[in-house]
């Protein structure tokens, strides 16, 4: 009787980690020493795509960035690119599109004057439409849900078929922010109008079960940038600082910061989590450098975060997942949450904007063309 061949197990483990290991070793050491802090993420050009310049000047070419696909939209033509700059979907459209929404499953293309939205999924196949609204002030989004504030100044709320949901009449005045409620029942509005040649902001509460107003703050004495709300509360984030109270009563804050310099641009988080870059007049910090801008970062329950010094002016604040990206039209630096530098870029080109397309991918934006890059170690 022939004995069976033992297959040794160990060697063979042992082979497949030694070359899994070799295979992968420029990853494996550059992600420890960028996790221990002596390396940051580099940016990789993948791909380089020219630009569809708009004609006329009435318009201009719209590049948006959205479910880590690139939208462009110019000369009644619509094109989908993947978050490897490869396209995916060139159709033409009807619309001279004014501008490009992104839904939680879809994005939609708005014509302000016509008061047209067609909603697409990212293969450019229609998924509704809400048409002939008339000339339209703005269209925003907030996760599946499209805002359309109208010429004749009511606030409609449509699901991403077009459904209209709610229909509010709002007082007269500039919109100055809006926010809806994670439940999708409530809904914060800050208008900017003049009462008695006076200017100040109200701050508007309606719920969109009942149609209702169920709070009001209508002398406001501060210029307001940002207003977020929760199930019972709101935040503020204005030209003194940032605070939060309860919708039913406005006068008694649940928390305060103040601000210590001028806002220059702020971004918060899906978590509440605020980030300014502010302007001071240069300061010594304790390790003797000047700054003049600083990033400052406040959680929701108006805890500090992290104070940064910054070394130049940067002209944008975006977020993704974790990490804050700052740029001007030269240089760009990603911080974590924690305060440290994960990447930073220049540029000898200009660049216009600068675009998440997903976690480790970034969109930059020339004047003739654009750019796929990706943070590597």
């Amino acid at each position: 009787m022939r004995k069976k061949k033992s297959i040794k197990i160990l060697p063979l483990v042992l082979f497949i980690l030694i070359f899994l290991f070799v295979y992968n070793f420029e990853d494996i050491i550059g992600g420890t020493l960028f996790k221990s802090g002596f390396k940051t993420l580099q940016w990789d050009e993948l791909k380089k795509i020219p630009i569809d310049l708009q004609k006329g000047l009435e318009n201009s070419t719209l590049i948006f960035t959205d479910n880590s696909n690139i939208i462009v939209s110019a000369n009644n033509q619509l094109k989908l690119y993947d978050k490897d700059g490869d396209i995916i979907v060139s159709k033409k459209i009807n619309s001279h599109s004014s501008k490009v929404i992104g839904l939680k499953d879809y994005f939609a293309v708005i014509d302000l004057i016509q008061g047209d939205i067609v909603i697409m999924d990212f293969k450019a196949n229609k998924f509704g439409e809400i048409m002939d609204l008339g000339n339209l002030k703005d269209v925003i989004s907030i996760r599946n849900n499209i805002i359309v504030i109208t010429g004749e100044n009511r606030l409609q709320i449509f699901n991403e078929k077009g459904t209209l949901l709610s229909d509010v009449e709002l007082p007269d005045g500039e919109i100055l922010s809006l926010d809806l409620s994670k439940k999708e029942n409530k809904i914060i509005i800050t208008i900017l109008s003049s009462d008695s040649e006076n200017y100040n902001s109200k701050i508007i509460t309606y719920s969109l079960d009942s149609n209702s107003m169920v709070g009001a703050d209508n002398h406001y004495d501060s210029i307001i940038y940002s207003t977020n709300v929760y199930e019972t509360s709101v935040m503020i984030v204005d030209s003194e600082g940032s605070h939060s109270y309860l919708i039913t009563d406005t006068d008694n804050n649940i928390w305060n910061v103040k601000r210590e310099g001028r806002l220059e641009h702020l971004t918060v988080d899906d978590n509440g989590n605020i980030f300014e870059i502010v302007y001071r007049e240069k300061i010594n910090n304790d390790k003797g450098q000047k700054y003049n801008y600083f990033l400052i970062g406040v959680n929701k329950d108006g805890g500090n975060i992290f104070e940064i010094g910054l070394d130049k002016k940067y002209d944008s604040i975006s977020i993704l997942k974790g990490r804050i990206l700052l740029s001007n039209d030269k240089e760009a630096i990603i911080y974590s949450y924690g305060g440290k530098i994960i990447s930073n870029y220049q540029d000898k080109r200009k660049m216009k904007s600068i675009k998440w397309l997903t976690y480790n991918r970034l969109l930059v934006e020339y004047n003739d063309y654009m750019k796929v890059f990706e943070l590597v170690y």
